[in-house]
């Protein structure tokens, strides 16, 4: 028996690529072949097609960046434009942005071995008029003022035992209540 696995996953130069849409700041909408990352810092590759050569857009010309997988929204925070995953919309939206943190590395047959702590996770929470930064569970109190409109939702949120890795069905609920 043989099995054939088909994948529009493209490689090239040792990265993976996947076909998405870039929409610029400006409107513009680039369908192209998108460097696959953990986390985009300062720029995303991109190729027009699979033979072409790698260019790079910085991430304060994207408003989003979407592949099959997911959808990456640009967001302004502190002086510094930056792509956050997106994980759930409506009035309120959802965002994460992992970053890779970076330990030790030592040197191995063959190449440097890079070793890497626990990432870092942040979570955003974006309404049409603010934009609340989540990156310990102290942070939990900014959410209180929005969610007045929803007690069931501010007694989750209360609870002692909730983690910000919960967000996403709480934000779906806060989103049911503001429609």
């Amino acid at each position: 028996m043989i099995i054939l696995i088909f994948s529009s996953s493209l490689f090239a130069q040792g990265r993976v690529f996947e076909a998405g849409k870039i929409i610029t700041r400006q409107g513009d909408t680039l369908n192209v072949l998108i460097g696959l990352e953990t986390t985009y810092v300062s720029y995303v590759n991109y190729k027009s097609d699979m033979n072409s050569k790698i260019k790079k857009i910085k991430i304060k010309e994207i408003r989003t960046l979407s592949t099959p997988y997911v959808t990456y929204e640009n967001i302004h925070i502190k002086k510094r434009e930056e792509l956050y995953r997106v994980l759930v919309t409506g009035p309120y939206t959802l965002l994460q942005r992992v970053i890779m943190n970076e330990g030790s590395g030592s040197n191995q047959a063959g190449g440097r071995m890079t070793y890497y702590s626990a990432p870092t996770i942040i979570y955003a929470i974006k309404s049409k008029d603010k934009t609340i930064l989540l990156k310990k569970k102290k942070d939990k109190d900014k959410l209180l003022p929005i969610l007045n409109k929803c007690p069931e939702v501010k007694a989750i949120i209360e609870l002692k035992s909730f983690e910000l890795k919960d967000l996403e069905p709480v934000i779906k609920k806060l989103n049911e209540c503001n429609k």
